[in-house]
């Protein structure tokens, strides 16, 4: 705990080397006191910090031991935070392969314990990877399954909206200018009911 404390301080600080040095003896503690649980949410931490300071390797590194420290713990939702850290830092190492698989197994994880919103992110996020890698039936079949979601689930959001928009770009990159039409009227229709004075609005006009 003591420990735990002068890491959150450090991080207050924006000492960053400091706390991740914290952050490892934090880990160091919980293991030798049998709490794998905290420990691999210290990694997470770890990552979170080598996130900030752009060293993906190293954020990958500490993603995957938590990963491996929660694995098996019944935490789905735990596993499935870590997986979709490790698919970031593939992203942000333009990995895009490894970042789809690690978003398979995050939207596998949640899709599973039920955590549909979670699950229906997973699945955007895994349209813009298909989408950016040229895969387009895969990036279309990608966003109806998150759209379907959200419409049952958080049917007045933006979100919805942005899928709408994202169904229009796939469409038209596939030359189907009618269902094209359609999805960026359906997008535009959402954005003027929840938020009509927005940039976005106007990007889609």
């Amino acid at each position: 705990l003591t420990l735990y404390t002068a890491s959150q301080e450090a991080e207050r600080r924006l000492r960053l080397d400091e706390a991740i040095s914290k952050w490892g003896l934090a880990v160091i503690a919980a293991q030798e006191n049998g709490n794998k649980a905290a420990a691999g949410w210290l990694y997470e931490r770890m990552g979170a910090i080598y996130e900030v300071q752009q060293k993906w390797k190293d954020a990958q590194e500490a993603y995957e031991a938590g990963r491996k420290l929660l694995e098996g713990n019944g935490d789905a939702a735990a596993q499935a935070i870590m997986m979709e850290a490790l698919g970031d830092c593939s992203q942000s190492m333009n990995d895009y392969p490894a970042a789809q698989r690690w978003y398979e197994q995050a939207l596998q994880a949640n899709t599973g314990a039920g955590n549909e919103l979670w699950a229906a992110d997973n699945a955007k996020t895994l349209g813009d990877i298909t989408y950016l890698r040229g895969d387009l039936q895969a990036a279309q079949d990608y966003y109806r399954r998150a759209l379907a979601i959200k419409e049952r689930l958080a049917p007045n959001s933006l979100d919805v909206a942005g899928i709408f928009n994202n169904l229009g770009n796939v469409a038209r990159f596939r030359n189907d200018l009618q269902a094209a039409q359609d999805y960026y009227r359906r997008a535009l229709a959402t954005q003027e009911r929840l938020a009509p004075d927005s940039v976005t609005g106007a990007g889609i006009l």
